[in-house]
């Protein structure tokens, strides 16, 4: 991971994710967008949670953030915007509920996730997650070892 992707995390990518008090965020969809008639119906639930409807009508998780803030589709692109691989990128993005396997979310953070009750503890948590992943240059995605 590089500078510019490490800067693309800290100062594009994680602000999206904290947007509206994380109302934005949902790792249960990848992009929705609504309608200004569907955000006068009141709350959204995602991730077992109620959000407020975003004044921009999107919610997305981590991988839809990208394809919104930088316009690409596929996770190999993704990888390569986050300076990690095809694999970690796609655990990221796919794996994160207690009990996935694989790359993907350590389990401490699947936890955390799950257990988190409002959109804004949840977006702390993968924010959090995030900053491990630039700290460790995605390895903290990799499988858990198997000590024999």
């Amino acid at each position: 991971m590089n500078a510019k992707q490490r800067k693309f995390i800290e100062k594009k990518l994680i602000p999206f994710i904290l947007r509206v008090e994380g109302n934005g965020f949902a790792m249960s969809t990848w992009i929705s967008k609504y309608t200004r008639q569907a955000q006068r119906e009141g709350p959204m639930y995602f991730d077992s949670i109620a959000h407020q409807r975003p004044q921009c009508g999107t919610v997305a998780c981590i991988g839809g953030s990208i394809q919104c803030l930088k316009k690409v589709r596929g996770v190999d692109k993704m990888a390569k915007i986050l300076g990690i691989t095809f694999e970690q990128a796609d655990g990221l993005f796919h794996n994160w509920e207690p009990g996935d396997t694989g790359f993907g979310w350590p389990e401490s953070f699947r936890e955390r996730f799950s257990n988190a009750a409002t959109p804004y503890r949840k977006a702390q948590v993968a924010v959090a997650l995030l900053k491990r992943v630039i700290k460790t240059n995605g390895a903290c995605l990799n499988p858990p070892s198997e000590d024999f």
